[in-house]
């Protein structure tokens, strides 16, 4: 799994977090919490991202709160 740094830009962090939630669906779909440790970065900027990327169309989410699920597609 590749690391995130805080000096990547939007893009970057884009891709790596797609490709982590992709492989995390497998386990039953990603949680913010576990992406920002995946990517070690803070879980501000992993929800910031995942709600960019959700307006995009490029993820979807699952659930609420504590029981949110992250998906490509």
């Amino acid at each position: 799994m590749a690391r995130a740094s805080s000096t990547e830009s939007r893009e970057e962090i884009a891709d790596v977090l797609v490709d982590a939630i992709f492989e995390m669906e497998a386990e039953g779909g990603a949680r913010g919490p576990e992406l920002a440790r995946r990517l070690k970065v803070s879980l501000s900027r992993v929800r910031a991202e995942l709600n960019t990327l959700e307006s995009l169309g490029c993820i979807y989410r699952t659930g609420a709160k504590r029981g949110t699920r992250w998906w490509v597609g």
